[in-house]
């Protein structure tokens, strides 16, 4: 499926050893950060050696270095012999899935059942003078050559070509083909989870990930991999530059994505993320600049004054050296509250104004919120559908009526940075045994497929253009149902969210 023409864009899940989703060929890059220990004691708090990319270079006496991959009950992922690769000097230990067929310097052959739980990887030994490093564990089979898109076991699935195994061209291909084959249709990615952006503590260039880090699961996805995944599956790119970074960031940022993300692909360039939202950092921190600042004597509109004022100053930069056809500057508002957006919209601050208003209409929130909690218990499952039909859908429509008014009146697009279904607990009810099991059982309906076209549908209709929705793949559980798919490997009749949003993108070329 080529995504040419798609008008649906998704993020990406957090990078993470428990998300459900295998990423990378190279399963360590989603390894959980390093835990001390000893033999009687899982974690001893004891700070690690480590070289600038994570790597440990030494142990204290007794020390184990442990790390968990696919580390979640439940979670799915491909049983089969993994190549973990190696190299420096030192003992590699695993733990759970444990079994090695095979062993050489630099190279373990690990016999892996996913359904035993996930794989435990333990330093017990390293020579300080050539440690152990560049740890990879590469996953079962291959990809098909004639398609990269396809993974493979044998010759036999590649119909006429051949399989290619990952162990061969791992640093190369980067990406699991069930990963790249689920995104293909997508026109954009946005990377807000994958860098880090909600309470980022990114101040300068230097400090960024970076490819050769041991693991993206403690700094963020590197923008390079970010950059490579875009160009390979010819998506735009969605980059949200971090609240607190100075301008030096930004200018490295522009300039990498000039350079490096391919000429045809479009860059859209976003302050932070939800900055009205006072859950994350962003939110105080933009409140405290734009209290220092003047910008008002209400607290809330200071802080909305400043993110616009930083918005204003982040896309001059941008647009001194990436042409505006190319780049889309992105003024993040609340989907809920069009008087936000017409306070970012309105604010005359200093550089490049911007060129669409981005929201994210989730439906059925309020079913999560305290005080639904003794009415939703009750609800049916065909109840609940018939509520996310009707009221739910309705009052995201709403909003994104009341959006595109005020977008049409600053002549900006109206898109979304996120949306979609919003069946999640808020407060104590996150953990109200009923419910979850009750908005499981509603995003696995088949009737979703039908609310979420509709969704898409009056959307459309209401003025808005790109919709990005959150989000592509993640397992389902208390704090959220938010995967178009649980699992990359999903059937697409069996995950109604995802076969929505494709049918949708297969009937509705880009209309704007």
């Amino acid at each position: 499926m080529s995504s040419e023409g798609s008008p649906i864009g998704t993020n990406l899940a957090d990078v993470t050893d428990f998300s459900g989703e295998w990423v990378f060929v190279d399963a360590f890059k989603q390894s959980r950060p390093w835990i001390s220990g000893t033999e009687d004691t899982w974690e001893d708090n004891r700070k690690l050696d480590l070289d600038e990319h994570g790597w440990v270079r030494s142990l204290a006496p007794g020390q184990i270095a442990r790390t968990l991959m696919f580390w979640r009950d439940g979670l799915r992922y491909p049983s089969g012999n993994y190549v973990i690769r190696y190299e420096g000097e030192g003992t590699i230990q695993y733990f759970v899935n444990e079994r090695v067929l095979e062993s050489r310097r630099g190279r373990d052959l690990l016999q892996v059942d996913a359904k035993k739980g996930g794989i435990g990887l333990f330093l017990t030994s390293t020579n300080p003078k050539n440690p152990l490093r560049n740890i990879a564990v590469i996953m079962p089979g291959g990809a098909c050559k004639n398609d990269g898109l396809r993974a493979c076991r044998s010759d036999v699935e590649c119909a006429g070509s051949s399989c290619i195994p990952f162990e061969r061209d791992y640093r190369e291909r980067i990406f699991h083909p069930d990963f790249l084959r689920n995104l293909a249709g997508y026109s954009l990615l946005r990377f807000m989870d994958w860098t880090r952006t909600n309470d980022s503590e990114l101040v300068h260039w230097a400090e960024r990930p970076l490819p050769g880090d041991a693991r993206y699961t403690t700094k963020g996805v590197p923008i390079e991999i970010t950059i490579e995944l875009a160009n390979r599956l010819k998506s735009d790119a969605w980059y949200n530059v971090p609240h607190r970074a100075e301008d030096d960031y930004v200018r490295g940022l522009a300039e990498l994505l000039r350079t490096r993300l391919g000429p045809e692909r479009r860059i859209y360039i976003e302050h932070s993320n939800e900055v009205w939202n006072s859950v994350f950092n962003q939110s105080e921190y933009a409140r405290r600049r734009g209290t220092e600042l003047g910008l008002s004597k209400d607290p809330f509109e200071a802080q909305l004054r400043w993110h616009a004022r930083r918005s204003h100053q982040i896309f001059a930069i941008f647009s001194r050296g990436i042409a505006s056809p190319r780049l889309t500057r992105v003024m993040g508002s609340q989907a809920s509250n069009a008087w936000v957006s017409s306070v970012l919209l309105e604010h005359d601050g200093a550089g490049s104004r911007p060129d669409a208003l981005a929201i994210a209409p989730y439906f059925g929130g309020y079913l999560g919120e305290p005080e639904a909690e003794r009415r939703v218990e009750r609800l049916t499952l065909d109840r609940l559908m018939t509520e996310l039909e009707t009221r739910g859908l309705d009052e995201a429509v709403r909003w994104v009526e009341e959006q595109s008014v005020v977008a049409g009146k600053h002549g900006v697009d109206l898109i979304t940075y996120e949306g979609g279904q919003h069946l999640t607990g808020v407060g104590p009810v996150i953990d109200n045994v009923v419910i979850n099991k009750l908005f499981d059982a509603a995003n696995r309906d088949r009737r979703m497929f039908a609310i979420y076209l509709r969704f898409l549908e009056r959307w459309r209709e209401s003025g808005g253009t790109l919709f990005v929705h959150y989000l592509n793949c993640g397992g389902y559980s208390k704090w959220g149902r938010w995967g178009a798919l649980e699992t990359p490997g999903q059937p697409r009749r069996s995950a109604p969210k995802y076969g929505a949003l494709m049918e949708f993108i297969e009937q509705n070329p880009a209309w704007w």
